[in-house]
């Protein structure tokens, strides 16, 4: 499920993009979540991840450039379109790394076209086949999986959209099928995905949604190095 955020001050305009969207999405046979927000402050509240957000740069006193720089100070690597009225927004709003800076009235096909690119960065990692009890074999996008953790002799899954699976199978097998270094093991009992970290204490990895992963007490130099190097490759850590 590909999660989407439209994030603008116009309701007609989150309207026409919401049905865009869903046009786009029924053509690629993929499956979408498409939420909509007034303003940045109510698009903070959701406690959801999204695999992209659609942000106007200019939502009355807030501003979706400085939003997107927050987001990305944080590890935050959704995926951002740009959407505006001013042209002149562009070279600023490069700095925050969006996929793409879209002008109104949005070109449907330019859409779509920036769409499939973030379609096709998604599929680069092959999906994660498991044998789960709840529900037999499955097929599960690693970017969706927000942290593994070993409960007695089960391995449970957790998922950004709040679901949570039971995989058969040694904990040890698992984790080397998970792709690095987007995964790391943590902990004897824990395995993250380090795209939902956003701070490392001592010892504990806190994700995006609040919630804590323990690092083990020798994986705590590691666990630095790794949370450092997937945000930055070429910085060491201070």
């Amino acid at each position: 499920m590909y999660s989407i955020a439209i994030c603008d001050d116009e309701q007609s305009f989150c309207d026409s993009t919401r049905q865009i969207l869903i046009d786009i999405f029924e053509q690629e046979e993929e499956q979408a979540s498409i939420d909509c927000f007034e303003s940045i402050s109510r698009l903070e509240l959701s406690e959801k991840n999204y695999d992209l957000i659609i942000l106007d740069i200019m939502l009355g006193n807030e501003n979706g450039i400085e939003y997107a720089g927050q987001l990305r100070s944080r590890g935050v690597e959704t995926d951002i379109i740009f959407i505006t009225s001013s042209p002149e927004f562009a070279l600023a709003g490069y700095s925050a790394y969006p996929v793409d800076y879209i002008l109104k009235p949005v070109d449907t096909g330019k859409l779509k076209q920036t769409i499939k690119r973030c379609l096709k960065s998604r599929r680069s990692l092959p999906p994660l086949l498991i044998n789960s009890k709840e529900s037999g074999r499955i097929k599960l996008g690693c970017e969706d999986i927000t942290c593994c953790e070993v409960i007695r002799t089960d391995i449970v899954l957790n998922l950004n959209d709040g679901r949570r699976f039971t995989a058969v199978g040694t904990f040890s097998a698992f984790c080397e099928e998970l792709p690095k270094p987007l995964f790391f093991r943590c902990h004897r009992s824990y395995v993250v995905n380090m795209s939902y970290v956003e701070r490392i204490d001592r010892y504990s990895f806190t994700l995006s949604d609040g919630s804590t992963v323990p690092i083990a007490k020798n994986s705590y130099n590691k666990a630095k190095k790794a949370f450092v190097d997937y945000i930055n490759p070429v910085e060491d850590f201070i």
